[in-house]
């Protein structure tokens, strides 16, 4: 593929959910006058997929309707047509099941492949990175598996969504417990619970929707409780209803977090009696990333502190369908809503008891389960991550954390910044470690921009833009 004076570009991409393969699908959709090898790493059997659309769930469904969830940011209808040639009934506001959004994007890379010029080589490379170092000039990245390395130009960091904290509790040694699942994606085998068995699940956001689904799919009859701080339910999308409009000039941004929330509720108020949070959050997306780098590091704490909990539950919404099943389970009694914080968790050999402190009361109650399971969603805090791969790169000052614990310091053109402050001509990271840079970086309209954005700049070599 290449002459004796002219060396490939190797790009080596680490993930291959969504975020990660539509990097490598973007960088082999350019056209080059010099040769490019591409490296798609993923530790996983399947590419393509990631947590999210490698679920085999059909009560998954994706949270956006077909209409917008092309993968590419300049052919907005190119899922909706994908998919409606797949099943003709499906419409523009269909939410599609997410395993078939995975065979989407698997497609998607298949048809790059058969098309890509060339001087364009791709790799897919099936293995777990053990660690990554830089060479001594600085231009290149050793990439280290259990049985060889690769060497790249560029290395990009598409990790997705990592395993959730753990909950923090007065005695951590029930995180040892096989009736206690950290990670609810985890494919680890669990020990068999009666089908009546009743269970927790800490958190009440789109994963534990997700799991609660499954739950009902396998015919579990058991109670299941869902607890969090404050109880909230992800809102459900509301057909038909029109975007309001933008409640101030783009070019006069609200430069606090109370100025952004007077606008939004005087808009809620004066358009019409039945506007609502949910279409004024949405008034905003176009801005939101914008609107986020506007603010210094004390109106972002504040809005993380104050406003982080009632965004995601108007921001990050359900499909009709399943906000219906999961109205029927609370309904039914199944699924019980509870705004409380665990306090403690003790196993004996009959059950685990779980204290809790409900909000807003002084007096601890206790519930009886036989199973844990952690819904709270994925960490991003790079100090606590662990991670094989972040760790290492933590320990030895390649990865260090934002000011707010919402992913790593980096350049506004997404390479890591070490802890000598230095941007890294190597390093780079997409996808929804992003979010202390953009806030928005978890939901396809933001990650596909992401991805063609991020692999122009790989193929041009510009110098990393330090954040202000």
């Amino acid at each position: 593929m290449t002459s004796d004076n002219e060396r490939a570009l190797t790009i080596a991409i680490i993930g291959g959910g969504f975020s990660g393969t539509m990097t490598a699908v973007q960088l082999m959709r350019k056209t080059l006058s010099h040769p490019l090898k591409v490296l798609l790493i993923e530790r996983n059997d399947r590419i393509a997929k990631g947590v999210a659309y490698g679920t085999m769930c059909p009560l998954h469904l994706l949270n956006v309707p077909a209409k917008d969830m092309s993968a590419f940011p300049d052919e907005s209808q190119h899922f909706f047509k994908w998919a409606k040639d797949h099943d003709p009934s499906v419409t523009e506001a269909t939410f599609v099941p997410r395993m078939r959004y995975g065979a989407y994007i698997e497609d998607i890379l298949n048809e790059t492949l058969s098309h890509k010029a060339a001087n364009i080589e791709f790799r897919r490379v099936h293995g777990e990175v053990q660690s990554i170092h830089i060479t001594r000039d600085g231009t290149q990245g050793k990439i280290q598996f259990a049985n060889g390395e690769v060497i790249a130009d560029r290395i990009v960091l598409a990790l997705g969504n990592l395993a959730p904290a753990n909950v923090r509790i007065k005695n951590p040694n029930f995180y040892t417990s096989p009736n206690y699942v950290r990670d609810s994606w985890s494919k680890a085998t669990l020990p068999p619970i009666a089908n009546d068995a009743p269970i927790l699940l800490i958190g009440t956001g789109l994963t534990m929707i997700d799991k609660a689904l499954e739950l009902k799919l396998l015919g579990h009859k058991g109670t299941i409780y869902a607890l969090s701080r404050h109880g909230y339910l992800p809102n459900v999308h509301i057909p038909g209803i029109a975007r309001l409009p933008m409640p101030f000039e783009p070019t006069k941004l609200p430069k606090t977090v109370l100025s952004l929330t007077k606008q939004i509720r005087k808009l809620v108020k004066d358009v019409e009696k039945d506007a609502n949070w949910r279409q004024a959050v949405d008034s905003i997306r176009p801005v939101t990333q914008e609107l986020w780098q506007l603010w210094n590091d004390s109106e972002k704490k504040r809005f993380i502190r104050h406003m982080r909990c009632i965004w995601d539950v108007h921001r990050h919404r359900i499909a009709p369908e399943v906000g219906a099943m999961i109205e029927t389970m609370v309904k039914a009694g199944q699924l019980k809503l509870i705004a409380a914080r665990v306090v403690s968790i003790a196993e004996n050999a009959s059950d685990i008891k779980v204290t809790i402190l409900p909000r807003g009361k002084g007096e601890e109650e206790t519930l009886s389960v036989k199973r844990v399971i952690n819904c709270t969603g994925a960490d991003s805090n790079i100090k606590t991550i662990d991670e094989p791969l972040v760790e290492q790169l933590r320990n030895e000052g390649l990865l260090l954390s934002d000011n707010f614990g919402l992913g790593p310091n980096i350049t506004n053109n997404w390479s890591l910044i070490d802890k000598q402050g230095k941007p890294s001509n190597v390093l780079y990271v997409v996808g929804p470690l992003l979010k202390g840079l953009l806030w928005e970086s978890i939901a396809v309209p933001e990650l596909r921009t992401q991805a063609a954005q991020l692999a122009d700049h790989l193929i041009t070599s510009k110098e990393p833009v330090l954040t202000s």
